[in-house]
């Protein structure tokens, strides 16, 4: 499940992911008018993303090598995630996440619960 919420007076939008009853966090700010992402994740790591790509239907972010001092051969982490609007109830969230020095990706159907 997914929950997204704006705090610090509207500045972040935080995302509450429960995953196989695990729960993380993700927050969603700006950095002088670039998108930054962090992303507190059960793997014990806290890759920060930023803005790959953008358009009306998708956005995808891949890790930021700058911000993310993080080394596949000895860590586990997200490296990059998309979201793609099917309606507007429903979305496709993919990620890629190496484990075990290997990328593993990932493909789920987001729907909208009223």
């Amino acid at each position: 499940s997914y929950e997204f919420q704006l705090t610090s007076g509207g500045n972040t939008i935080t995302e509450t992911i429960v995953e196989d009853g695990v729960q993380m966090l993700s927050t969603y700010s700006d950095d002088n008018g670039e998108l930054i992402i962090k992303h507190y994740c059960v793997l014990g790591t806290e890759p920060i993303f930023k803005v790959d790509t953008l358009s009306k239907k998708a956005i995808s972010i891949k890790l930021d090598k700058a911000k993310s001092n993080l080394h596949a051969e000895h860590e586990s982490f997200v490296t990059d995630m998309k979201w793609t609007m099917n309606s507007k109830d429903s979305m496709t969230f993919e990620n890629t996440v190496m484990l075990d020095g290997e990328p593993t990706d990932n493909t789920a159907i987001l729907e909208r619960v009223y």
